[in-house]
């Protein structure tokens, strides 16, 4: 019993909580307690200046050497302090941008098949020439895809992205360049796009997403769809790998 009120104290002083919230121990031998302690610290740092409270409850997290403590603060963590921090915190996987690009048709290949009397596919139309022939300067976006980096940054279809961070996509295959530079860096690294439009040059600045939301079949062959649960999820494993990490880093100090 005595105990019990010593890490009530402890606990209440370190919160700094007003003095009507019954802050119970979050190790307390009841189960019943537990919850009730953990659900009271959720209603309460979520009320008065959120991110303040939310912080001292991730500096008790790194302090905690209570199992039972240490697992309701993360539970309690996620409910208050992720939604403040998943957006700084380091993410795994690879980058994605929500878009399909444009495959283009050899054209040059056409054309010679053209002349040897062997061209069984139709000729390109002087819109669609002019288009091929400008994937060789960037990407061309064929579908910007709902709920996605792109479709947030402003990209439409029909955009020819020329440059990366300043770096030049213009070759014999610009679609790989894009992609081995996107793929390769973490989801939430920020790029800046420069993209041409109508004759007109825009940057435009976006946040990779992690491309294992955007599930790779899709259904009934229609739109590729990012799914909003799995994409919520890998947020918050990179948050527990970092309070994981983060409380590792303060231990071995």
């Amino acid at each position: 019993m005595r105990l019990a009120f010593c890490l009530w104290v402890s606990l209440s002083f370190f919160l700094k909580a007003d003095e009507n919230l019954p802050i119970k121990s979050l190790n307390s031998e009841s189960f019943q307690e537990r919850q009730q302690a953990e659900q009271e610290l959720i209603n309460w740092a979520k009320q008065e200046d959120p991110e303040k409270r939310a912080d001292q409850l991730f500096e008790r997290y790194l302090k905690s050497e209570d199992p039972e403590e240490f697992r309701r603060l993360t539970r309690i963590l996620l409910a208050v302090h992720f939604d403040l921090k998943k957006e700084e915190i380091p993410q795994q996987g690879p980058g994605f941008i929500g878009i399909s690009m444009r495959q283009p048709r050899p054209f040059r290949f056409q054309q010679r098949r053209f002349e040897q009397g062997q061209l069984q596919l139709p000729p390109l139309e002087q819109d669609e020439f002019e288009k091929e022939a400008a994937l060789e300067r960037g990407v061309f976006i064929d579908e910007v895809i709902e709920g996605t980096p792109a479709e947030k940054a402003g990209l439409l279809a029909e955009d020819l992205i020329t440059e990366i961070d300043g770096e030049d996509l213009a070759g014999e295959d610009p679609t790989a360049r894009l992609k081995e530079i996107v793929g390769g860096r973490p989801p939430g690294t920020k790029l800046t796009l420069t993209i041409e439009r109508e004759e007109k040059l825009l940057k435009k600045v976006i946040t990779l997403m992690n491309a294992q939301a955007v599930p790779q079949i899709r259904p009934n062959g229609g739109q590729p769809r990012v799914d909003a649960e799995k994409a919520d999820q890998l947020l918050r494993n990179d948050y527990l790998r970092w309070l994981t990490e983060q409380r590792s880093i303060h231990q071995a100090q």
